[in-house]
């Protein structure tokens, strides 16, 4: 089949009664290796074994459908799920279960680089305070070496101090 959703049936007690793997999961889960076997058997990081089991009655006593995320380890690394399970009868649950990994790599990277942006439009915006004080130190002091402004010299000298206390308390900002 080419739909990409795991199809699990569960027992009350958590057996796995038949997996159908769906496109392009059958290398990572092997169906035939996970008949008989319980939920208990699976290293979820989410949600525990007892959950599952909690679900499966709740779902099997309601008829209600429980929606959850499934975190767990294949092959090494973390893997993502969002799971449905819903109510088959005779004691038993369907849970329909879609890879979502790919996906939340992709929202993480996008949340990265959407910080990055903002931290690339801060520094810059400080950039060009910095650069302000700058030229205000720097004109001053072109003011301050002209002959004529041997009698303005302090007032010429005390904004050039200013903007030198400006560029320093931008720097501290950066540094916070």
């Amino acid at each position: 089949s080419a739909a990409p959703d795991f199809m699990v049936t569960l027992d009350r007690a958590g057996t796995i009664l038949s997996i159908h793997a769906g496109y392009g999961n059958y290398e990572a889960i092997p169906p035939g290796e996970m008949i008989g076997r319980s939920v208990r058997d699976f290293s979820l990081e989410r949600p525990d074994p007892s959950s599952v089991a909690s679900m499966i009655g709740r779902v099997l006593d309601t008829g209600l459908v429980e929606r959850f995320e499934i975190v767990l380890t294949v092959e090494g690394q973390p893997r993502s799920y969002d799971a449905s399970m819903v109510a088959l009868g005779g004691d038993r649950v369907l849970v329909v279960i879609r890879d979502t990994t790919q996906k939340k790599r992709i929202e993480a990277e996008s949340a990265r680089i959407e910080r990055l942006e903002s931290l690339g439009l801060l520094a810059g915006g400080i950039a060009h305070d910095f650069n302000n004080c700058l030229a205000a130190v720097l004109g001053s002091l072109d003011l301050a070496l002209l002959p004529s402004s041997a009698d303005r010299i302090s007032g010429i000298l005390d904004r050039a101090r200013k903007a030198c206390d400006s560029a320093r308390a931008l720097t501290q900002k950066l540094l916070t």
